[in-house]
């Protein structure tokens, strides 16, 4: 597992083997994040370096699972024990206690 920068991390939360959580995460109380999950921050990599204002790193709430090898775009939300599916892809926020699997990831 990968910790970058400024990362919070909830009580009694499990981040499994080869996942990588990006700067400015934050996964909360309870959440589970499977193995070979990855994060990302940056949305405009081509933009000059200086501008921390456009990184922002995915919010994982209380008590969500997140399944193997999902990926997780900047600044999405993942609600209070929301469930994504092992390999998608989240491009938007994720509801409170909603399932969503695919690429890109859509309620089931």
């Amino acid at each position: 597992m990968t910790l970058n920068y400024d990362v919070l991390v909830g009580d009694e939360a499990k981040i499994m083997d080869n996942t990588h959580v990006t700067g400015g995460a934050v996964i909360g109380d309870g959440a589970f994040v499977s193995t070979m999950v990855g994060m990302a921050n940056d949305n405009s990599p081509t933009a000059p370096v200086g501008g921390g204002e456009r990184l922002a790193g995915p919010v994982i709430k209380a008590r969500a699972i997140i399944g193997a090898g999902a990926t997780l775009l900047p600044g999405v939300v993942v609600g209070e024990d929301a469930v994504v599916a092992a390999g998608a892809v989240v491009t938007r926020d994720v509801a409170s206690a909603t399932t969503v699997m695919g690429v890109p990831a859509r309620p089931r």
